[in-house]
């Protein structure tokens, strides 16, 4: 059975998400249901007792269960330092542009050395290495769209495609791992990521009122 450790990455980085989606469309939050339906289908429906303790033993050695989470982990800060550069470029501001632009090229530099590197993803197979070449791709492309900055425009496009790049394979990732938890672990998450919109929606709707 899957470990609750894989529960937690679940939910920690599923609210992350969640906050941005809460924060960019207030209302309109697709989590968690419509993310558990976008499931690919070429994966099982369930998976089986044997095949789960085996995933879990897999999972205790770090490298599976660290890898991608920590790489997803890595865009979704270069993607919030991306964003607050172009609030800043609209400023002027451009020693705050250069700082996140800078820690952000950082974050890929670990994303590509360190979290998908070769040790790290030789022992992936399926959809798993799928998403580890996507980030690893992803990630150059967006490096070297930062480095090839000239205008505020140039910037704006590279924060548009460094978000979507990571909204879209945290949900290729999310979806898959739900769908290898057990019926009750589902619920378990579904559960919290409700209570955790709930908990956010107040306070954006608030801010939304005295607009």
């Amino acid at each position: 059975m899957p470990s609750s450790e894989t529960v937690a990455v679940l939910i920690q980085e599923a609210s992350k998400l969640l906050g941005v989606f809460i924060k960019s469309r207030p209302i309109k939050i697709p989590y968690p249901e419509s993310i558990s339906q976008e499931i690919p289908a070429s994966v099982p429906a369930s998976v089986p007792p044997s095949l789960a303790s085996e995933k879990a033993s897999e999972k205790a050695t770090g490298i599976k269960s660290g890898c991608i989470p920590c790489a997803l982990g890595h865009f979704s800060t270069c993607s919030g330092l991306a964003n607050e550069a172009v609030r800043f470029s609209r400023d002027g501001k451009t020693d705050e542009i250069s700082d996140r632009i800078r820690i952000c090229l950082g974050e890929l530099n670990a994303l590509e050395r360190v979290d998908l590197r070769p040790e790290m993803t030789v022992g992936l197979n399926g959809w798993e290495k799928d998403v580890a070449q996507r980030a690893l791709d992803g990630s150059r492309n967006s490096r070297h769209m930062l480095e090839a900055l000239r205008t505020p425009e140039d910037l704006e496009k590279a924060a548009a495609s460094i978000s979507g790049l990571q909204k879209e394979m945290f949900k290729e990732w999310f979806a898959h791992k739900f769908q290898e938890l057990p019926p009750e672990k589902q619920a378990e998450v579904k559960a919290k990521l409700q209570a955790a919109a709930v908990k956010e929606q107040p306070a954006t709707i608030t801010a939304e009122s005295e607009q």
